[in-house]
């Protein structure tokens, strides 16, 4: 037990918040919690398996949400207990997350590595640097791949990495252990000063942090991600209409409807803009004629279904590396639609005439007493 408590400090449990996603372990342990792994640098890797049976159907994850709930008993709040002050944030470091499915029942072991083999599925969900002050709750979004995940295929299963900088706690997360919760961890760890032993694989059994699976593109926070193509477009396929979705880091960028699989063309019926920008947006049609201008949080309602629309004037132009550097929210003519973006090319100015081809003004009044004459000639007709 030694090792379990290492991981259990004063947190009060925390309620659920609300009917989006899916919320596993809440309300998780009163007065107890876990700094692995975003609260603690000595935690290098770190996985959690979540039975299939905890959830009713399968989902698009888009994000990933954890609970510090308690202002009352906890290191980062009440100066009597022993670990405070706990700054309530999460470590800066570079983190790697990943998910995948691996086949039900398994049992974690104290070989990380090893354990990803069994999933066939693994799929890097985010990439990056991650800190910050953390108030009550923080929501991960992806911004490499969303991941569905159908718990007819197994147990979901949640890899984190991260680097190593200054040993501090910073944060404790809420947790459940409760026997039979349906979940599991494996995590590695280095010895002092948080932790007086070292852990090269420690594995606990019906333990688990509270998380919330969030439905990618809904909101503008955890936005459906695209494929990208060999030519570096982004791409989207029979996604489904009424959500969010995030494009590439540009200034502007084009929006255009492809086949379904029945062949019907994806048409685009409305849209909605993001909150936290500068600048109003300029919307354009197909012909880069403006639609007008919108601020943030504002919809329009195409008069017609179109295929193809513009954005441009994002300011200030979106990190890549942001989730929800500038999600948008569509819906279709249909249920679901295909389509993809790309950046605005703005259409080229007329070319110029060649020299040559510049009418000198005698020649413009000869064609101009020419037209006149032929119109005479049709009035006598």
């Amino acid at each position: 037990m030694k090792r379990l408590q290492i991981l259990m400090v004063t947190l009060a449990a925390c309620a659920a918040t609300g009917t989006a996603g899916v919320l596993i372990g809440s309300p998780g342990e009163p007065s107890q919690g876990s700094s692995v792994p975003f609260g603690n640098d000595q935690y290098r890797g770190f996985q959690q398996v979540y039975r299939s049976s905890l959830f009713s159907e399968s989902i698009n994850i888009g994000g990933l949400t954890f609970f510090n709930s308690n202002d009352f008993n906890s290191p980062t709040h009440d100066p009597m207990d022993p670990n405070y002050p706990v700054v309530g944030a999460i470590h800066q470091a570079e983190y790697a997350i990943r998910l995948g499915t691996v086949p039900t029942g398994f049992t974690l072991t104290g070989d990380l590595n090893a354990n990803l083999i069994q999933s066939a599925d693994l799929t890097y969900f985010f990439v990056g640097s991650m800190g910050g002050n953390v108030d009550g709750q923080f929501t991960r979004g992806g911004n490499q791949k969303t991941f569905f995940y159908d718990p007819s295929m197994g147990d979901l299963l949640l890899d984190i990495r991260k680097t190593q900088g200054a040993p501090e706690l910073t944060m404790f997360l809420d947790i459940n252990a409760n026997t039979g919760n349906g979940l599991s961890i494996a995590f590695v760890n280095d010895p002092s000063p948080n932790i007086t032993e070292d852990c090269l694989g420690c594995v606990v059994e019906n333990f688990g942090l509270v998380t919330q699976f969030e439905v990618a593109g809904s909101t503008q926070y955890v936005p459906i991600l695209p494929e990208i193509t060999g030519d570096g477009s982004f791409y989207f396929e029979e996604q489904p209409g009424g959500m969010w979705f995030d494009p590439p880091t540009l200034e502007g960028f084009t929006y255009t409807g492809g086949l379904r699989a029945d062949l019907t063309m994806t048409l685009f019926s409305e849209i909605e803009f993001p909150l936290g920008f500068a600048a109003d947006f300029t919307l354009l049609d197909a012909k880069q004629k403006s639609l007008g201008t919108f601020s943030g949080g504002s919809k329009y309602t195409f008069a017609n279904p179109v295929s193809e629309f513009s954005i441009v004037g994002i300011t200030p132009v979106p990190d890549y590396s942001d989730p929800s550097a500038f999600p948008l929210w569509i819906a279709f003519d249909q249920p679901t639609g295909v389509f993809s973006m790309a950046q605005f090319v703005p259409f080229p100015p007329p070319p110029p005439l060649p020299p040559g081809a510049v009418p000198e003004p005698s020649a413009l009044l000869l064609s101009a007493g020419g037209l006149l004459a032929l119109a005479a000639v049709s009035r006598r007709r």
